[in-house]
């Protein structure tokens, strides 16, 4: 994964912190016993972020596709990242 892929994003602060509400939602789902809870939750991001994008791009879906699907990716790279970056650190 290289950053530069990911500049043409243009992430927006909104989509930024749903970026990192999720990853958060995704370590915490390892050590949590309330994984229905951590689901729930982890949903709703989700949710927002797909709403957020339909208020941004308006009625294209198309584009809002195309953009969430790049935005998980992105998240995608992050936590095999981060999974890779702990495992050093053990």
């Amino acid at each position: 994964m290289t950053m530069e892929q990911y500049r043409p994003l243009d992430i927006s602060p909104l989509e930024f912190a749903a970026i990192i509400g999720i990853q958060l939602w995704n370590c915490v789902e390892r050590y949590a016993p309330q994984l229905n809870l951590i689901s729930e939750r982890r949903d709703q991001l989700y949710a927002e972020l797909l709403s957020l994008l339909g208020q941004r791009l308006g009625a294209d879906s198309n584009a809002i596709g195309v953009r969430y699907g790049r935005i998980m990716g992105l998240i995608q790279n992050i936590t095999v990242c981060l999974y890779f970056s702990i495992k050093l650190l053990r």
